[in-house]
């Protein structure tokens, strides 16, 4: 090999290389990619002492994914009669999610349920359906990089809580988006 031959080589080894640093750096960091979410909950009042619902996870679903997305949660039982006024319970607070298009929100529930009437008796509180579903929320909102969306959940335990003819109680969750913020 002669050394024009080597110059050459050399020069398009040197001028491949520095193509390939220009498009790499052109790339977004991944810090911009991800963006903030989080679930808050309140109620409205209800004719109850104390209507506790069971939180074991908060999911979102992308609209570009088959799957859904668990977040981190706060679990426990929460007395929805303690969440008003605006009171709320942060039940999720992600440092961090993937940016696109999030098109619901679903909550799964446990088995510790329950209602306390007026009276002070306590009875369980089923779930019909919602129970390997979850309670699915539309929301169609965006994550953008480098934004904190904040969702707060009415959970209506007035109109959510319904007693049988054999004197069950069943929860049939009513749960609208009350306001979606972004900073």
């Amino acid at each position: 090999m002669n050394y024009k031959t080597l110059k050459l080589l050399l020069a398009v080894g040197i001028g491949t290389i520095v193509i390939v640093a220009m498009l790499t750096s052109c790339e977004k960091p991944d810090s911009e990619e991800r963006g903030q979410f989080s679930v808050q909950m309140t109620d409205a009042p209800g004719d109850f002492l104390q209507v506790n619902v069971d939180v074991k996870s908060v999911q979102v679903h992308y609209a570009n994914q088959n799957g859904w997305t668990e977040l981190s949660t706060k679990t426990g039982v929460y007395n929805l009669l303690d969440l008003q006024n605006e009171v709320t319970v942060m039940l999720t607070d992600t440092g961090s999610l993937p940016t696109g298009k999030i098109t619901q929100v679903r909550l799964i529930l446990g088995g510790q349920n329950n209602v306390m009437l007026k009276d002070s008796s306590t009875f369980p509180l089923t779930i019909p359906s919602s129970e390997n579903t979850g309670i699915k929320i539309n929301l169609n909102t965006d994550i953008l990089p480098n934004q904190h969306v904040n969702v707060l959940l009415d959970f209506d335990a007035a109109l959510s809580v319904h007693q049988t003819g054999t004197g069950e109680y069943k929860l049939q969750p009513v749960i609208l988006v009350k306001r979606i913020t972004t900073k």
